[in-house]
C-alpha cells in the first residue's frame, strides 16, 4: 500500500509541475482545436462521396482517429522530458539519495505520462459532445458509444508512449535527437496501413478495426460505394452523402489485444530498470574517445607548456619571447569549426548511412528520390540541427562566449553557415539529380528547403535556449508537410509536389526563412544584453 501511494504522490507532484508550463497548455489547445476541426468537417473522414452522420458513433471514432495520431507523434515529444528535468534541477541528486525505489520512481514519472494524456482525452471527450450537439444531426448523446474509442483505441496506445517516452529517457543514446528520430521511424511502421492487423498488436491506434466497420456497414446498404476510405483535410468539391453508422462491434478479441498493449507498456517499465542510472554519472555508459584519457591529458600538456630554454653561460634562463598576438578572423575557419562541433561524436555508421542517401538521391529515378529519398535524407541530420543556437545554453559556456567579440555578428551566421552546409551536402545528390534532369521548379524549391530548415533550427534554439522546440516543430512539419504534400501542400517546405511550387511554397519559405533568421538575432541581442 505504501508503493502505491508513494508512486501516487510523484505522479500527482509530476504532473502539477507539468500542467503549469506552456508546453502542456500549447498541446492541450492544439488537441481540442483538433477536435473541433474534426466535428466541423475540417479535418474529415471520408469513404469516396459519403461521411457519416454525426451521431455518437461517428464523432467519437472519427475524434478518436484523428487525435490518437496527433497524440501519439506530439505527445510524445511532449511527455518526453520529466527525467531530464529532474536531472538538470538537481532533483534527481536529490531522489537518489533518498530511498526510494527505482521502480517507484519510473512507474509513477509513467503514471503521471498516463495522466497528462487521460486529462487530454477527457476535454476530448466532453468537447465531442459539444460538437455533436452543435452538428444538428444526431441532438441524443450516447455517452457509451462515444467514448468507447477514447477508451478502448486511444487510451493503450497512449499508455504504452507514456511507457516508451521513460523509456527512452533512461537509455543514453535515445535521449537526444536520435531517439526522436528512432521512434518517428516506429510510429510511421505502426501507423502503415494493413487490413489484415485488425485487431492485432500490430494496429497500434486501433483504426483498422474502426475502418474496416466503416466500410464494410457502408458496402451493406450501399451497392455504389468502391470501397475507399480517406483521412484528410481537403474538402471535396461536391457535398457528401450521409449513411447512419452505428459504431463499432467492440469483440472480446480486441479488447484482449488493447490489455495486451498495457501490458507490454508494463513490460517497458521494467526494462527501463535496466538502463536506469539512479541520476549517477559513473553509471552512465559513455563514449569511447579516440584517444585514451593519458593521451589526452598529455596533448594538453604539450599545448600548455611552453618550449624549454636555452642555457646560457651563467645558468639556465626560463624567460621566453612570446609572439605577438595577432587579431585575425576568418569565417571560412570559424564554419570549419562549427562544423566539426556539430558532427562531434557521431559514429562511423552516421556517415555511411548519410553517404548511402546521398548517392542514392543521385542515383534512383527522380520520382522517388523526390518523394521519397529526401524527406529521409533531411531527416537523418536531425542531431546537427538540434544543437544549433543552444549549444552553448546546453554546456554552460554562453558567458564566456557572449563576453568575447562578435559574438552577434561573427559566431551566429556561422553557425546558421554550418547549420545550411548540412543541409547542402546531404542533399546534394538530389539536387544534382533535379538540375541534370532540368527541373529548376525542383531545384529552386530544394534550395528554399535547404535554407528554411537551418533557419527554423538556429531561430528556436536561440529562442528556447534548448533542442526540444525544434525537434517537436520540424518532425511535425516533416510528417504533415512531405509525407503529406498532396493532402497538406502548404506545408511542403521541400517541394515534394508540383502542386506545392506552382502554389507558391518556395517564395513564402524563402520569406519565412529571413524572418527566423531576423527571430535569430533579435533573441540573441537580448541574450548579450542580460
Amino acid at each position: 500500500m505504501n508503493s502505491i501511494r508513494t508512486i501516487c504522490h510523484i505522479a500527482r507532484a509530476d504532473f502539477l509541475e507539468r500542467v503549469r508550463r506552456s508546453s502542456f497548455l500549447f498541446t492541450l489547445g492544439a488537441a481540442v482545436y483538433l477536435g473541433y476541426a474534426v466535428n466541423a468537417n475540417i479535418f474529415m473522414v471520408r469513404l469516396d462521396q459519403y461521411r457519416g452522420l454525426l451521431n455518437s458513433a461517428w464523432v467519437g471514432s472519427v475524434t478518436t482517429l484523428w487525435i490518437t495520431s496527433f497524440l501519439t507523434l506530439f505527445g510524445f515529444y511532449l511527455v518526453m522530458n520529466t527525467l531530464e528535468r529532474d536531472r538538470q534541477t538537481g532533483v534527481g541528486q536529490i531522489i537518489a539519495a533518498t530511498p526510494l525505489k527505482n521502480i517507484q520512481y519510473i512507474l509513477g514519472k509513467t503514471l503521471s505520462n498516463v495522466i497528462v494524456f487521460a486529462v487530454m482525452l477527457a476535454i476530448l471527450g466532453i468537447a465531442a459532445c459539444i460538437m455533436q450537439l452543435l452538428g444538428g444531426e444526431s441532438p441524443v448523446i450516447e455517452f457509451s458509444i462515444l467514448l468507447a474509442p477514447f477508451v478502448f483505441c486511444a487510451l493503450p496506445a497512449l499508455i504504452l508512449v507514456s511507457a516508451l517516452a521513460v523509456f527512452f529517457e533512461t537509455v543514453p543514446w535515445l535521449r537526444g535527437s536520435v531517439g526522436s528520430v528512432v521512434y518517428l521511424i516506429l510510429l510511421l511502421y505502426f501507423q502503415s496501413s494493413h487490413p489484415a492487423n485488425s485487431g492485432k498488436i500490430s494496429d497500434l491506434m486501433g483504426n483498422e478495426l474502426i475502418k474496416n466497420s466503416m466500410i464494410n456497414d457502408l458496402s451493406k446498404i450501399s451497392p455504389d460505394y468502391a470501397g475507399g476510405f480517406l483521412i484528410t483535410i481537403v474538402s471535396p468539391k461536391n457535398a457528401l452523402k450521409t449513411f447512419d453508422w452505428q459504431g463499432v462491434d467492440w469483440n472480446s478479441g480486441f479488447i484482449l489485444g488493447r490489455m495486451f498493449l498495457v501490458g507490454i507498456a508494463f513490460g517497458i517499465c521494467f526494462l527501463s530498470l535496466i538502463f536506469f542510472c539512479r541520476f549517477d554519472p559513473a553509471r552512465e555508459k559513455k563514449i569511447r574517445l579516440v584517444t585514451s584519457k593519458r593521451s589526452l591529458i598529455k596533448k594538453m600538456t604539450e599545448r600548455l607548456t611552453l618550449p624549454s630554454a636555452k642555457p646560457e653561460a651563467q645558468g639556465f634562463s626560463f624567460q621566453q619571447r612570446l609572439a605577438p598576438a595577432e587579431m585575425k578572423f576568418s569565417l571560412v575557419r570559424m564554419i570549419l569549426e562549427e562544423m566539426r562541433l556539430m558532427l562531434k561524436g557521431l559514429p562511423w555508421w552516421w556517415y555511411a548511412i548519410a553517404f548511402g542517401l546521398l548517392m542514392a538521391g543521385f542515383f534512383s529515378p527522380l520520382p522517388v528520390a523526390r518523394k521519397i529519398i529526401l524527406p529521409i535524407v533531411w531527416i537523418w541530420p536531425l542531431p546537427l540541427w538540434s544543437s544549433m543556437g543552444n549549444r552553448e545554453a546546453r554546456f554552460h559556456t554562453d558567458q564566456l562566449l557572449f563576453s568575447s567579440p562578435g559574438a552577434l555578428n561573427r559566431q551566429l551566421p556561422a553557425i546558421w553557415s554550418a547549420g545550411a552546409l548540412v543541409a547542402l551536402l546531404t542533399g546534394a545528390g538530389i539536387c544534382l539529380s533535379f538540375m541534370m534532369n532540368g527541373n529548376w521548379a525542383a531545384t529552386a524549391a530544394w534550395t528554399a528547403g535547404a535554407l528554411f530548415i537551418p533557419s527554423l533550427a538556429l531561430a528556436f534554439g536561440v529562442l528556447s535556449r534548448g533542442s526540444r522546440l525544434f525537434e517537436v516543430v520540424y518532425i511535425v512539419l516533416w510528417y504533415l508537410g512531405p509525407l503529406h504534400a498532396e493532402q497538406v501542400p502548404i506545408l511542403d517546405f521541400m517541394g515534394i509536389t508540383d502542386i506545392s511550387i506552382t502554389a507558391g511554397m518556395p517564395l513564402i519559405y524563402f520569406f519565412l526563412t529571413i524572418l527566423l533568421l531576423v527571430a535569430a538575432v533579435i533573441g540573441r541581442q537580448r541574450q548579450l544584453q542580460v
